[in-house]
């Protein structure tokens, strides 16, 4: 069709196409230096699309158009379709959902490399590697093959997430940099979507996240800062911090523990999340932790009591002192181990007893 455009001769033009995965009729009328296109609608791989504007010619030039587009299309149904290179790099995502995609396209040429476009993509649900985004919204701008000012806004589970990001289409690996934002998602409904949904979750969950990386090898290559955290919440039937308790309990003797908030910084790299400063807190006690989780669900972690915000009498305070608790291995079913510095709970006995 781009090829044949300037050997037009009939003022107006109406033709249907039908072949394997391609369902087309056009609606265009030819002027003397222009393509004025009334419809171009049709199937393509299972999308459904619609679209109008101009071609203008400039004798032996390149032909400068301005199209405005609209399409409806399936994720899945569309994401199976593709090359092999995109199609194994969005496979982890296991994005689902109908979206609805408008676009107005200019340029000077047909190669999409050319072409600026500024899009708009809606759902009213789509799914991001399981879990549910609802009054999804991208708005976005490329300009000669790079993605800039994308934005995403949706709501996540009874909460807000917001998201601004760049990506370089050009270049083979898709190098892209991401701003994340996610604030009060109900956890009590985002764990019937998740490994978690036979316990007992409650809590509001915010995160900010900087990242960049690598398209095509988002795993492997993310590099990222920032800060999360939990208010207000049940977390007692978390795998982790249930068996976190429990040690504690049986070492120290302090009776019902429970965890309300969490609070951590953190680094991403080398498919590992870092942090230094992991705060655990409860109505009478406060932990401490730093270490790490993988994305293959494995961690290692050390917590200590935090004397700072623990409600605890003052003899207690050094047996707190000399207690750890490492926890390592799956996540799903995490192993601990208890730690005790008998040396200085000895000394601090024999300060007690001279004292």
């Amino acid at each position: 069709l781009a090829g044949s455009l300037n050997n037009f001769k009939k003022p107006a033009i109406r033709t249907t196409l039908s072949t394997p995965g391609l369902e087309l009729e056009a609606d265009m009328h030819k002027t003397e230096d222009s393509l004025i296109i009334n419809s171009i609608k049709g199937k393509y791989l299972g999308i459904r699309f619609n679209s109008s504007g101009d071609v203008l010619f400039q004798g032996s030039q390149t032909p400068v158009f301005n199209i405005n587009a609209h399409a409806s299309l399936s994720l899945e149904d569309v994401l199976k379709d593709l090359p092999e290179g995109p199609e194994k790099a969005l496979a982890p995502l296991n994005l689902k959902g109908i979206v609805t995609l408008s676009a107005d396209i200019d340029g000077h040429s047909f190669d999409w490399k050319d072409w600026r476009i500024h899009s708009e993509i809606t759902s009213p649900v789509i799914r991001i590697m399981g879990y549910k985004l609802t009054d999804f919204k991208i708005i976005g701008e490329e300009i000669f093959g790079k993605v800039k000012n994308l934005t995403l806004d949706g709501q996540f589970y009874a909460g807000t997430l917001h998201a601004l990001g760049n990506v370089n289409l050009l270049q083979h690996n898709m190098p892209y940099d991401l701003a994340l934002n996610i604030e009060n998602t109900d956890l009590h409904q985002f764990k019937l979507d998740s490994p978690l949904k036979m316990q007992d979750l409650n809590g509001k969950f915010f995160l900010t996240f900087i990242g960049h990386g690598s398209a095509s090898d988002f795993k492997n290559t993310l590099s990222a800062t920032g800060a999360l955290s939990i208010r207000n919440g049940y977390l007692g039937e978390f795998d982790m911090f249930k068996g976190l308790l429990s040690v504690l309990n049986d070492a120290l003797h302090l009776g019902g523990i429970m965890i309300t908030d969490v609070a951590a910084n953190f680094t991403i790299e080398n498919q590992k999340i870092n942090t230094e400063d992991l705060r655990l807190k409860g109505p009478t006690l406060g932990l401490l932790g730093k270490g790490w989780v993988g994305f293959d669900q494995t961690c290692d972690l050390n917590i200590t009591v935090d004397l700072g915000s623990s409600i605890v009498p003052d003899i207690a305070h050094d047996l707190l002192q000399s207690v750890g608790v490492h926890i390592y291995d799956k996540i799903t079913a995490p192993k601990f181990k208890k730690k005790i510095s008998m040396p200085q709970v000895i000394n601090s006995l024999i300060k007690k007893l001279w004292q």
